[in-house]
């Protein structure tokens, strides 16, 4: 990677994943001043959770596999403890 390519390299606030901003979709022409999100935790931020209908706990928000309609953990019945590795269903989509 040579110097112009770091200099362009931004780093997301919400996963800390690294893009370039020329390869991010859609490509941004300069660094955003402040926090930025990329598409993926941009769209996580804005969902809220079917039970309580907050948007905050991105972190401990799962979405459903089939609707991508969201729940935080906690506030499924019974709550889950940690994320599953495979894919999970809403019980209106299981």
């Amino acid at each position: 990677m040579d110097g112009q390519d770091e200099e362009n390299l931004l780093l997301c606030d919400g996963c800390n994943k690294g893009f370039h901003i020329f390869c991010h979709q859609p490509a941004l022409e300069e660094i955003p001043d402040g926090e930025w999100l990329c598409s993926s935790c941009a769209f996580v931020r804005n969902i809220e959770c079917e039970v309580c209908r907050r948007r905050d706990g991105e972190n401990e928000l799962i979405l459903c596999d089939r609707c991508d309609k969201g729940w935080h953990m906690k506030c499924l019945d019974p709550p889950l403890r940690c994320v599953p590795q495979e894919e999970w269903f809403c019980e209106a989509c299981s």
